[in-house]
């Protein structure tokens, strides 16, 4: 394998491995929030917030894997590996443009990488993958606590709840009031949901509702 076929293939190694980071710690994120849109407005704002979610993975995945290029593999191979004496972007400059002492210094260069077993991938976040598993939690928490309103077809017999609610009324309704003690006034009653009292006066309502 020549050097331009080993620096080609690092770099695709650590561009997936960028990519796989990213779409694990969206994931859990993903499935969450699908199941939250579940909850508030059914199968359709499921399928929303997941076609954000991933929308949004898939834009950061692939400008992370735009960062992976040639030059980021030299210079984490100047990072990584001592023999490259900081030297390693010099690989990637073709030999008319450099000086003779660049040249020699190229030509050792290349020798070394082929005897280089570098792995330049990042290493798992696991500290980022606890953290978007405790994201996601949180988010299917709330999904379960939600108290979805029974709203269009996402209800059997949303319609018929709806007519029934809107024959209901109240048909009778008392409003009882006990005077403080200092205005030595009688305990009362009043057929109305509102009206006039003492300050301080304790009141009570009572219905009756069909």
């Amino acid at each position: 394998m020549s050097v331009e076929e080993r620096i080609e293939l690092w770099r695709r190694v650590a561009a997936r491995r960028r990519v796989a980071i990213v779409l694990a710690l969206a994931a859990p994120i993903t499935c969450a929030l699908a199941l939250l849109g579940a909850r508030i407005g059914g199968v359709t704002m499921a399928e929303l917030l997941a076609a954000v979610a991933i929308a949004i993975a898939a834009v950061v995945s692939a400008r992370a894997s735009r960062q992976i290029d040639q030059h980021w593999v030299a210079r984490r191979l100047d990072a990584s590996a001592s023999m490259m004496e900081d030297s390693a972007a010099l690989l990637l400059v073709e030999q008319d443009q450099l000086s003779t002492l660049e040249r020699l210094q190229q030509t050792r260069l290349r020798t070394r990488l082929l005897d280089l077993d570098a792995d330049l991938r990042a290493p798992w976040p696991h500290r980022m993958q606890l953290a978007s598993f405790s994201i996601a939690l949180a988010i299917v928490a709330v999904a379960v606590v939600w108290s979805p309103r029974e709203t269009g077809s996402d209800r059997p017999g949303a319609v018929a709840h709806s007519a029934a609610r809107s024959t209901t009324a109240i048909t009778q309704a008392e409003l009882a009031i006990t005077a403080p003690a200092y205005t030595q006034l009688p305990a009362r009653s009043e057929s109305t949901l509102e009206g006039k009292v003492p300050e301080g006066s304790r009141v009570a309502w009572r219905l009756r509702i069909d």
